[in-house]
């Protein structure tokens, strides 16, 4: 997309000459998802670690443990809580606890939690910080909705624990598959 001078026209531009009036916005996005690209790539296992991470931030299920844990990477928090319609939208019931290097994490056994934490129930994140208080989508939401009448976004409960895979995988074990992909 970009040649090694900061100056030069973008291969993108030159092949699409209605977005000549955004070559300078362009050139900068390519410059900053360099720049990112290069951070991810020095992440302790590289690309396909990073790519992992939703493994362990966000909703996620542990069976030893028979509950769930929620991790959220909020380095500038001073406190989160979750909320939604299981706690009838309390904002502050379900308080994280922070356990270093930004990430904050609360866990929810199923014990007390299977009833009202049901799939598809609606949620955010109550962060408070020096900004104020304020609601969040989760960085790690897998399943995202719109209001209709407001507009307004929240995360829902998806998880698949207890799924049974009908057919092999058609994917080689040995290599993991790079996917990214977002519906907004």
């Amino acid at each position: 997309c970009i040649r090694d001078s900061a100056d030069s026209t973008p291969t993108l531009v030159e092949h699409n000459p209605e977005l000549v009036p955004y070559t300078e916005s362009i050139r900068n996005q390519w410059f900053r998802y360099q720049a990112r690209l290069h951070e991810i790539e020095a992440y302790p296992g590289g690309l396909l670690a990073f790519a992992d991470k939703y493994k362990y931030l966000g909703i996620n299920y542990d069976a030893k443990r028979e509950g769930w844990y929620m991790r959220e990477y909020a380095p500038n928090a001073w406190q989160l809580y979750l909320t939604g319609e299981f706690n009838f939208w309390n904002r502050k019931e379900l308080p994280f606890v922070n356990i270093g290097g930004g990430v904050w994490e609360i866990f929810l056994p199923a014990f007390d939690w299977k009833e009202r934490f049901d799939r598809h129930e609606k949620f955010k994140i109550t962060i408070t910080s020096k900004l104020g208080e304020h609601d969040r989508i989760p960085v790690y939401a897998n399943y995202v909705v719109q209001n209709e009448t407001d507009n307004d976004f929240c995360a829902r409960l998806y998880y698949s624990h207890d799924y049974q895979w009908k057919n092999e995988s058609p994917v080689n074990k040995d290599t993991n598959p790079l996917i990214y992909e977002a519906h907004v």
